[in-house]
């Protein structure tokens, strides 16, 4: 099971309040983490329900490269209501990493909560500015992919299918995709073809293809999109203190 799937099931189940009804009192689960066919890891994950208060722990343990970045260990705590989910304490710890831990702890009454990370308390305003931004950068992410499919289709060439340019593209690759894409799609002024006899032909080859169009629309609206998401990470980075 691929990482950021189980951090979206557990965030689904726990932080959006959803049924509890459904759950039992006590399960254990172990998903192993593969890149490609190669382990990274595994995640074991422990819940335990008594009366109206609920625990979930979560421990990932790397391998390989993985475990450079050390084991990780999430817990959520808090009260099951009108069967729901109300998380009271959350708590993500790093075994290599310590200062980065990350604290919450969630006030209903108040409509507040209260994260610590690195010793410091994140304020209310600094956690709206940082959620704004990454708002932000995820708008940004979905342009370059829906820019990413309005690609013209091309049989393969410069040793590259579209395919491949559309994955380097998903991957951030953006400098070199479009790079290539220029190969394919060189700009320039339209040229009739002169076949030597006295009627012109209107016919245009495909090596003289005006590709103005796709230039101005898509390929530097890649370059400039990629260059504002990287504007904006280096603007959360400030506001966090750290890059990771």
């Amino acid at each position: 099971m691929k990482l950021h799937n189980f951090f979206i099931v557990i965030f689904l189940t726990l932080s959006l309040n959803a049924l509890a009804k459904d759950f039992p009192e006590n399960f254990s689960m172990v998903y192993d983490l593969y890149q490609t066919s190669s382990k990274l890891g595994k995640v074991d994950v422990d819940y335990s329900q008594s009366k109206n208060n609920y625990k979930l722990n979560v421990l990932i343990k790397g391998q390989g490269i993985l475990s450079l970045m050390g084991d990780r260990k999430l817990t959520s705590q808090g009260k099951i209501n009108t069967q729901r989910f109300y998380p009271v304490k959350f708590e993500h710890r790093n075994s290599k990493r310590p200062k980065k831990n990350i604290t919450s702890e969630f006030f209903y009454d108040k409509k507040l909560i209260k994260s610590t990370y690195k010793g410091r308390i994140i304020e209310k305003e600094t956690r709206d500015e940082l959620l704004l931004m990454h708002g932000i950068r995820v708008a940004i992410f979905h342009e370059i992919f829906l820019l990413s499919v309005r690609i013209p289709k091309f049989s393969d060439q410069a040793g590259t299918s579209r395919d491949e340019v559309i994955a380097k593209l998903i991957r951030f690759d953006i400098f070199d995709a479009v790079s290539i894409l220029r190969k394919i799609f060189p700009t320039g002024k339209l040229k009739a073809s002169n076949t030597g006899f006295s009627d012109k032909s209107d016919y245009v080859s495909e090596g003289n293809i005006n590709y103005t169009k796709e230039e101005k629309a898509i390929f530097q609206q890649l370059e400039a999109l990629y260059e504002c998401a990287r504007r904006v990470s280096n603007g959360i980075t400030h506001f966090i203190g750290s890059v990771g």
